[in-house]
């Protein structure tokens, strides 16, 4: 009777053990799960965020793991993130997880040793074009006397390739991103000083920033003129130059003005003398800043009532009439997602209405009091509103996002403060660290983008703070170095000393 008792306990006891371990072993699952998604949906930087938090959970890789019951998974989180390494243009880091996943991937498997032999050739083509070529064998001499022994410089030959591959990566994202191309011709300058490449590439960057501003101001004129054919073709021309700078400036609604106006009819000739154009210009104007004023005393209302009389006065002023866009914007995705949330089975749609508002208009959503609003939405969902935030933060930041990054984090940062109780002030702390952290690193990746000394050192000195503070929130925290740059690493370690 003893005895029976005695094995019923240690079957119970190893049953509780196994729920334990089964309970931390299975957080490697759904993130695993969703970045295999994410891959097959080509969102890349979606994919490096789950599969590193992943890998975090279990590092360990294996076909048919066990997951639950007798469910079992394949799990090759280093395939996976070798694709999304090689997709991103982050060539040393998909070549270090293929080596990761070159034992771990079953050789039975045709499909998958294709798609692995496939991306093996596309990251080698990537990283031959970028290695230098060897130096000329020099001809063998037999030497007079013993010569003392001259140290090789093996650091150099690789810090010279390893700055060659940077230099191409700048290049190949200098059509879709200047500010990423940008980041990486000052990696490479910082890697190996000197090489023709990288000068190369900050000369075109800089030519096109001058063309944008040449080919934006071109426009103004042409519009100011009424020449919407012109207009239109030096909006084209911007675009191409800096389609980056083009979208942060809005200037699709100035497109989308011109065409309009091509495609109006031509106005009757007026009976009466016109007023004063420069009088009405100027009115204008001073309407549009009187605007400006009242929305950053948060009277939107009033705002909105100054862009539009300043579009009467002048229908020209594209600074009103995005203002304007945008303000409306913002209202309209605020008005659904009220709608939403009070509607059986919008919860999610209300969820994505209030966020992209959030985005929108950071400053005017947390003026507004809806950071408990979003936050209840994602509970809701089953969703951690920090971690959410984080995670939305981290694909703006993979994207070459950084402003963006920084509108998700900032007000994500302030509710954690806000909303945490006495009892829960020490979790709530330990849960600012990493907002803290990579809020830090989207000012650091501004930092090293911008154009003057004052404006590198002004973001340079948020993000020190930033750091600072994710330390005091968290002693021990630690940036991921699978996901920020060894030179934004070295200034976080700074800020921890």
């Amino acid at each position: 009777m003893h005895q029976r008792r005695t094995l019923q306990l240690a079957i119970a006891a190893a049953a509780l053990l196994s729920v334990a371990i089964h309970a931390q072993s299975n957080k490697w699952a759904e993130p695993y799960q969703r970045g295999v998604k994410a891959i097959d949906a080509k969102n890349y930087a979606e994919a490096v965020v789950q599969l590193e938090q992943a890998v975090a959970a279990d590092p360990k890789a294996e076909a048919r793991k066990y997951v639950e019951g007798v469910f079992r998974l394949d799990y090759f989180p280093y395939f996976y993130l070798g694709i999304a390494y090689t997709e991103l243009h982050q060539y040393d880091r998909a070549q270090q997880n293929f080596e990761k996943a070159k034992a771990t991937l079953p050789r039975n498997d045709r499909k998958l040793q294709t798609r692995f032999s496939d991306y093996q050739g596309q990251l080698q083509a990537a990283l031959t074009a970028a290695k230098p070529p060897p130096p000329p064998t020099p001809r063998p001499a037999v030497p007079t006397a013993p010569a003392p022994a001259t140290p090789a410089a093996p650091d150099n030959a690789a810090a010279r390739a390893l700055a060659l591959q940077l230099a191409d990566e700048g290049r190949r994202a200098l059509p879709d991103s200047l500010s990423s191309a940008r980041v990486k011709f000052q990696q490479a300058e910082q890697t190996f000083p000197g090489l023709k490449e990288t000068a190369d590439g900050r000369d075109q960057i800089r030519r096109r920033e001058e063309q944008y501003a040449q080919f934006k101001a071109g426009a103004e004129q042409d519009e100011r003129a009424s020449d919407w054919k012109a207009a239109r073709s030096k909006l084209d021309q911007a675009k191409e130059a800096n389609p980056e700078q083009f979208a942060a400036d809005n200037l699709v609604a100035r497109v989308n003005y011109v065409i309009g106006r091509m495609n109006a009819p031509a106005p009757p000739l007026p009976a009466t003398p016109t007023p004063n154009v420069n009088a009405l210009t100027e009115e204008s104007k001073r309407l549009f800043d009187e605007g400006q004023l009242l929305a950053s005393q948060g009277k939107y209302a009033d705002a909105d009532v100054s862009y539009t009389t300043a579009l009467q006065r002048n229908a020209n002023n594209l600074e009103a009439k995005s203002a304007l866009d945008a303000s409306r914007s913002y209202a309209s995705l605020i008005r659904d997602g009220r709608r939403l949330k009070d509607t059986k089975g919008g919860v999610e749609a209300a969820r994505k209405r209030f966020e992209d508002a959030r985005t929108l208009d950071p400053r005017r959503f947390d003026r507004d009091g809806l950071g408990p609003t979003l936050n209840a939405l994602l509970k809701a969902n089953g969703q951690d509103p920090t971690k959410e935030a984080l995670r939305q933060g981290l694909i703006a930041l993979l994207s070459g996002e950084a402003e963006r990054s920084i509108a998700i984090l900032e007000p994500a940062l302030d509710q954690t403060g806000a909303t945490s109780s006495t009892s829960s002030t020490q979790r709530a702390t330990r849960s600012a660290a990493p907002l803290h952290a990579y809020l830090g690193v989207a000012y650091a990746t501004r930092a090293l983008t911008s154009a003057t000394e004052d404006e590198r050192t002004r973001l340079s000195g948020i993000a020190q703070e930033q750091f600072r503070q994710a330390v005091s929130s968290q002693p021990d925290y630690r940036l991921s170095p699978a996901l920020v740059s060894p030179k934004i690493l070295a200034m976080f370690e700074q800020a921890r000393r």
